[in-house]
């Protein structure tokens, strides 16, 4: 991978990072402010299956930027150990096509559908 791709991937990784961290941030407040607002009407509040709900919701939608985060996180070391853009499973290029749909992918689309096959 030449040098300036490099540099248009990392600069897509850093921005994806600072937006995933903005989003858990929002994320953090909504759980926060969810939680404050069920202290305050209690249990029998007719509010109380949409503020559960919320929270539920909220905590999937953490979990899943949380995931997104450390994906980005990993590949951005990849980029500072000089193994960014190829398999951490085989070591072949990753094809500049899929980084970029997925730029912090870390294997080929068979190894994934490999392990999902193995997971299933």
């Amino acid at each position: 991978m030449s040098e300036e791709k490099l540099q248009d991937f990392t600069s897509v990784l850093l921005k994806e990072k600072e937006r995933l961290v903005t989003e858990l941030d929002n994320n953090r407040q909504e759980l926060t402010e969810n939680a404050l607002d069920q202290s305050q009407e209690g249990p029998l509040s007719p509010e109380a299956g949409t503020d559960l709900f919320e929270q539920e919701r909220n905590l999937i939608e953490r979990d899943y930027l949380l995931y997104e985060l450390k994906e980005v996180e990993r590949a951005l070391k990849l980029v500072e150990e000089g193994k960014y853009g190829y398999s951490v499973v085989s070591g072949k290029p990753i094809p500049p096509e899929r980084l970029a749909v997925l730029p912090w992918a870390t294997r080929l689309v068979e190894e994934e559908a490999a392990d999902e096959i193995r997971r299933n």
